[in-house]
């Protein structure tokens, strides 16, 4: 898990796939290459994907706002407001 210390790379509001292909919010913090943390939106449920395991992260060839997050563990697929949004996580 992160502490105070890491440095904030990037942070915002994503739509997390979720049972019957929908989406939910989801609010969005990549910390400092160790860690991307996801916490619901008005709840208390949150989850973090450690990035010291091998991740990978992949734009959809189908939609221009979706792409995913898949290390050895488990694959997450996101969807963004926009187009540049989605790119910016990507990169």
């Amino acid at each position: 898990m992160s502490n105070i210390n890491d440095k904030l790379i990037k942070e915002g509001i994503l739509f997390k796939r979720g049972y019957f292909n929908r989406y939910n919010n989801k609010y969005q913090t990549l910390l400092d290459e160790i860690s991307l943390k996801c916490i619901k939106v008005g709840k208390t449920k949150n989850f973090t994907i450690e990035l010291t395991d091998q991740v990978e992260v992949v734009a959809d060839k189908k939609s221009k706002k979706q792409f995913k997050v898949k290390s050895s563990k488990k694959e997450i697929f996101f969807r963004a407001e926009t187009e540049a949004e989605r790119d910016d996580w990507v990169e």
